[in-house]
């Protein structure tokens, strides 16, 4: 199986339904949890679970363009009145921060070509991340949109610094 021209159909399709439930006219801050996609690197389903008004799990499944396929959970914890200074647009933007872990899995074309994990040979490896975002949720509709940039460390097979980032849609049922 081509993991390439499946993720990118399954990305699609995923845009496309994103698409249709935008008009909607409930808040996405009135749902426990968001599905959706992020373009970036990596480019993936995303997912995030609400604990309360301001913790949250998030996730996702990804393709690295570096030819990885990753899997991270978050803890986040997010400011929601950090910038709202009176203006009622940006008090639709919350920003985060958080910590989580990351498993990365080489596709079989990579591995033994040096940009395996640091590690020629490496079919998987483990890491740490902190990601730094803004949400947007606006107040009349069930999507939320984050910019996120999340440094790590990779620990196993070897020690060795990253960058993921990106942009991201979540709908919220």
């Amino acid at each position: 199986m081509d993991i390439k021209k499946f993720a990118s159909k399954r990305i699609a399709s995923v845009i496309v339904a994103t698409a249709t439930l935008f008009t909607l006219n409930v808040s996405a801050r009135d749902r426990d949890i968001g599905v959706g996609v992020f373009f970036g690197e990596p480019l993936g389903l995303t997912a995030k679970k609400w604990l309360d008004d301001r913790t949250a799990l998030g996730g996702g499944l990804s393709y690295s363009f570096n030819d990885y396929v990753l899997v991270y959970a978050d803890y986040l914890t997010h400011f929601p009145a950090a910038l709202s200074s009176g203006d009622s647009h940006l008090s639709d933007v919350t920003p985060y921060v958080g910590g989580g872990l990351v498993a990365a899995f080489a596709t079989s074309d990579v591995r033994g070509s040096g940009r395996s994990l640091n590690n020629p040979n490496a079919a998987a490896g483990v890491g740490v991340r902190i990601p730094f975002g803004l949400e947007w949720s606006p107040r009349k509709t069930r999507l939320g949109v984050h910019l996120e940039v999340a440094p790590g460390l990779g620990i196993v097979p070897g020690v060795y610094a990253y960058l993921h980032g990106g942009i991201g849609v979540r709908y919220y049922f």
